[in-house]
């Protein structure tokens, strides 16, 4: 049986191994410490089982990243980084409401 696991650094980057993540292990991309459990209660984020040999870390792996442990309900660090990015992006695909002089029917009467 191979297990492989989902190891993510405090910025959100989600790298799959069959590791676990060592305490002084650190992310490729971006250099920040990576868990692979939860730091309050030590549940692991993901793993997954697979029966027989696998030498790499298949590809088909689907995995949303939490954003809290799903038993004790801890925030992870990368979930208190989150809303300003969602925030901006909110802003930029919901337009300013029209004044009462741009809303307009067809027949150019106000609405």
């Amino acid at each position: 049986m191979s297990n492989f696991y989902a190891r993510i650094c405090d910025n959100g980057h989600v790298n799959i191994t069959y590791r676990r993540a060592k305490k002084d292990e650190r992310c490729q991309e971006c250099g920040a410490p990576l868990i692979d459990s939860c730091p309050q209660c030590g549940n692991l984020i993901k793993q997954w089982h697979y029966y027989g040999m696998v030498y790499l870390t298949p590809k088909n792996l689907k995995f949303e990243r939490p954003d809290s442990c799903a038993k004790c309900g801890q925030v992870f660090p990368w979930a208190d980084k989150k809303p300003a990015a969602y925030m901006h992006a909110r802003k930029i695909q919901q337009p300013e409401p029209y004044s009462v002089n741009e809303r307009a029917g067809a027949d150019g009467r106000t609405i």
